[in-house]
């Protein structure tokens, strides 16, 4: 007897934006998802606690929320990123001695016509 072939489960491990996002497209496209997180996941419909954190979403990522249906409902509460600055610091010489900027560049949207880099 035969028997047919199961939808296997997916896990994704990580209940940020990127997991969140990949459960979602997974489970829109009929896979059966299962989130696993170090912290227990809000109730569905619940926003997630505050972490006081903030998370750049590129432009890419900002197409899939929209392919999604979600961005609509988070794009109240984003800010664009119109600027990147990237600062490495070197080692001091002198243990004592506070770190210098060994690298400082700025990435501006408008450098390469866009209006954002990012929410």
């Amino acid at each position: 007897m035969r028997r047919a072939a199961a939808v296997p489960e997916v896990v994704v491990a990580g209940a940020g934006p990127a997991g969140l996002a990949a459960a979602l497209a997974l489970a829109r496209h009929g896979c059966p998802v299962r989130v696993l997180d170090a912290r227990p996941l809000p109730p569905p419909g619940a926003l997630p606690p505050a972490e006081g954190r903030t998370t750049a979403l590129l432009l890419p990522t900002l197409e899939l929320l929209e392919r999604l249906g979600v961005w609509a409902a988070l794009e109240p509460t984003a800010e664009p990123l119109r600027a990147l600055r990237l600062v490495s610091l070197a080692e001091p010489g002198d243990p004592a001695a506070p770190p210098r900027p060994e690298a400082d560049v700025t990435f501006a949207a408008s450098e390469i016509g866009l209006e954002r880099l990012a929410s």
